[in-house]
């Protein structure tokens, strides 16, 4: 069995309302939920929200409704928390689950094709935990990164912890992958016990698989990425 969770919380505060704003004609959450509806290789989709309009809107496309606790609603609760409760609750439910497809009301740009991806990396790939959506954006490489120190900028990362010369070329990097929010198709087993995953993104697990997506995507944040999401659904998925 493959179960399908979409995550949402109310109360944003860098931008309120974010998981319900229009997108290339339709609520922002509704995208990432249509390519889990879509995907024929789930068995059930939950939504896991405080946003009764959301709940409601999802629970009458088929959706069975998974309410967190209070603790893990609140400003200060990380989503990784909010994670490992829904997969402990996901094996009571539905015990038969192999894997849990992670996905985000704030961040659209997934399809049932890459999820679908995601699922057969797993079968035949039992030594990988996850797979997850990815692009490649060399302009963010790590050795461009810099931090401030004294009032002043400095590398992120010591240049001398890097095995290459570093020059501006962002052709001479190594690849630069960031997840861009989409889908994470994940192990149940690793997801009950996350203590020991890799950070900052414990819900991935340890050996993780790159679904690569054309960059452009990510969760939306800031007023300035909805032109470019709308962009990416508008060549991507419509």
């Amino acid at each position: 069995m493959i179960i399908g969770i979409q995550f949402g919380r109310k109360g944003s505060q860098g931008l309120p309302g974010k998981n319900k704003m229009p997108l290339a004609g339709r609520p922002l959450y509704q995208w990432s939920a249509s390519a889990m509806l879509k995907c024929s290789a789930i068995s059930k989709c939950l939504i896991s929200t405080d946003d009764e309009e959301i709940e409601q809107a999802l629970v009458g496309q088929c959706f069975l409704s998974l309410p967190r606790p209070a603790k893990l609603l609140n400003n200060e609760a990380l989503l990784e928390s909010s994670i490992e409760w829904a997969a402990l609750e996901i094996q009571k439910k539905f015990p038969a689950t192999r894997y849990i497809v992670i996905t985000m009301c704030n961040a659209p740009t997934v399809t049932s094709e890459v999820i679908q991806q995601g699922i057969s990396h797993l079968d035949n790939n039992p030594e990988i935990d996850s797979a997850i959506t990815v692009a490649q954006l060399g302009m963010f490489s790590p050795e461009r990164a810099r931090t401030l120190q004294e009032g002043v900028l400095v590398p992120y990362i010591p240049f001398e912890n890097f095995g290459h010369a570093i020059t501006c070329d962002r052709k001479d990097h190594m690849k630069t992958f960031f997840a861009d929010g989409g889908a994470t198709i994940v192990r149940i087993e690793s997801l009950l016990n996350m203590k020991d995953n890799m950070p900052p993104f414990k819900w991935m697990g340890k050996k993780i698989y790159p679904l690569e997506q054309p960059a452009g995507g990510g969760d939306l944040d800031y007023e300035w990425q909805v032109p470019v999401l709308e962009w990416w659904v508008n060549k991507y998925v419509k």
